[in-house]
């Protein structure tokens, strides 16, 4: 995978996050959220 391809699904995901928790927490908060989305998507990788 090239380092775009890493770079552009990291920031979709941060957008995907923002937008639906919205601003104002903590930096932490999303940090645990996208580590939880990560996760999930390694996942559902697994089970292909």
């Amino acid at each position: 995978m090239h380092e775009n391809e890493i770079s552009r699904i990291v920031v979709d995901a941060a957008f995907k996050i923002h937008t639906t928790l919205g601003p104002g927490l903590l930096e932490s908060v999303y940090e645990k959220v996208l580590a939880f989305m990560d996760g999930i998507h390694r996942v559902v990788n697994d089970l292909r």
